[in-house]
C-alpha cells in the first residue's frame, strides 16, 4: 500500500486470504442490510491492520495505491479508517471485475502459500 504520507509493505505470510464477494451482510441489532456491491475481502493478520489503521484514518478520502512488485494494481479512495475488522474491502463495479481484481491480487500470494502436506 503507498500514499504520499507512508508505504505499507504487506509480506505474503501476513495475508490469510483473498476472496471475491458478491454481496455483504450487515447487522446491528434488530435491524440488518445487505449491500449487493461486490468487492474483494482480503484478511490481514492484526499488527499489518494497526499500521493500515493508523495511516488510514489520515488519508480518509485520499486514494491510496495497491503496488505488486511495482506495478499499481488499484489506486482506491479511502471512504473510512480501514483495518478495524478482521478484513479489507475493495469495492469493485460488478462480480467479474471482482473476480479479474482477486485474481491478480493472489497470483504471487498462491505460489509461495503454504500447503498442508
Amino acid at each position: 500500500m503507498v500514499h504520499p504520507r507512508e508505504r505499507i509493505d504487506i509480506a505474503i505470510s501476513a495475508i490469510s486470504w483473498i476472496e471475491p464477494r458478491r454481496c455483504k451482510f450487515y447487522s446491528w441489532g434488530k435491524r440488518s442490510v445487505i449491500s449487493r456491491s461486490p468487492y474483494v475481502e482480503i484478511c490481514i493478520a492484526p499488527y499489518v491492520r494497526e499500521k493500515i489503521y493508523r495511516l488510514s484514518k489520515q488519508i480518509v478520502g485520499a486514494p491510496l495505491d495497491f503496488v505488486i512488485d511495482g506495478e499499481d494494481v488499484i489506486k482506491a479512495v479511502v471512504r473510512e479508517p480501514l483495518g478495524t475488522h478482521d478484513c479489507i474491502a475493495i469495492s469493485q463495479a460488478d462480480y467479474d471485475g471482482t473476480v479479474a481484481l482477486a485474481e491478480r491480487l493472489r497470483a504471487r500470494w498462491s505460489v509461495v502459500r503454504p500447503r498442508p502436506v
